[in-house]
């Protein structure tokens, strides 16, 4: 194809000629036709490097043409390789440079429209075919504004199953859901949308966001509280028995058990230290889980047998 000859003429002559070919192709509607050039023109585009006379020309006829596949769902696999191609570009996996990318992100942001989303979301919501797979890979590669979306309708979703699919589908948009996932949290919305928000930053697994969801242990709903230390078991890695001593004095009692059961078994002066702490701090225990957190408290001590561990047992004893 010459849309990726090595001579940028004869690319700028190429690309200008599909354009202009699509242009008239798609007041007949010969979608055959069109596909091919279609193909031809996301090549070109995976392809350039320069910022060709043409180019704006060019993307803008790609918009049309996407536009005119996504009325008809035998055609969205066309647009799924475009797409991904835009996202790729987006993220930096195709190294372009500024000025495209720019253009690419209008491009993407274009095609991103309520009625293309809403589209594309009921039919991976309730188609059961292939189909199902290929409106995933879209919506996920729509960028930002697919992201907000997404998690406007989880946030109105009176169905379950519904917000359960759609919390496994927004980690795979990639980098673009964090800032949105910042920005909701800055609203301070209801707890139902901070622990779906927690549980979408738990899905994406990356260590480095354990600063966005920790002050949210001390979130006055225990269920806000136990999707957080969920998602710092997830994300942790080598750095959980520290997270986890800090979380102690954060959490409501009956979430106090459960680190307590977690870290007891992993040692360091740190632990022992930490349930020493939390034990001298016994007074301001919930009168309903005292004596069962006392229990667990002196359980996970027996691994630490030192003077500190020993004297602070007899006084309890004695108490």
């Amino acid at each position: 194809s010459c849309c990726e000859d090595d001579d940028p003429d004869l690319r700028t002559k190429a690309v200008a000629a599909l354009t202009k070919l699509s242009g008239f192709l798609l007041g007949s509607y010969d979608m055959q036709v069109i596909n091919k050039i279609f193909l031809y023109l996301v090549a070109w585009l995976k392809f350039e490097n320069n910022y060709i006379e043409g180019y704006g020309v060019a993307c803008s006829q790609l918009h049309k043409i996407t536009l005119k596949l996504f009325e008809d769902k035998k055609y969205w696999q066309e647009a799924e390789g475009f797409l991904v191609v835009l996202n790729q570009i987006q993220d930096g996996i195709l190294e372009k440079s500024s000025t495209i990318r720019g253009m690419v992100s209008k491009l993407q942001e274009s095609l991103a429209t309520k009625d293309i989303l809403e589209k594309l979301t009921i039919c991976y919501l309730e188609d059961k075919s292939t189909l199902k797979s290929v409106a995933e890979t879209i919506i996920t590669n729509l960028g930002r504004r697919a992201v907000v979306f997404l998690l406007n309708r989880l946030m109105h979703s009176e169905e379950k199953e519904e917000r359960l699919q759609l919390v496994k589908l927004i980690p795979g948009a990639g980098n673009v859901v964090v800032p949105v996932m910042m920005e909701c949290l800055k609203k301070k919305p209801p707890w139902y949308v901070v622990r779906n928000v927690v549980f979408i930053i738990s899905e994406i697994n990356n260590s480095s966001l354990y600063s966005l969801v920790q002050p949210y242990l001390a979130h006055r709903d225990i269920r806000v509280q136990q999707q957080v230390l969920s998602c710092i078991v997830k994300i942790s890695g080598g750095k959980l028995k520290q997270r986890l001593i800090d979380a102690l004095p954060k959490v409501r009692d009956e979430l106090k058990m459960q680190i307590i059961m977690q870290i007891g078994h992993m040692s360091g002066d740190d632990v022992s230290e930490a349930l020493l702490e939390l034990l001298n701090s016994r007074k301001y225990f919930d009168q309903e889980t005292y004596i069962e957190l006392l229990v667990k408290i002196c359980v996970a001590l027996k691994f630490s047998p030192t003077k500190p561990v020993i004297d602070a047992l007899y006084e309890l004893i004695e108490e």
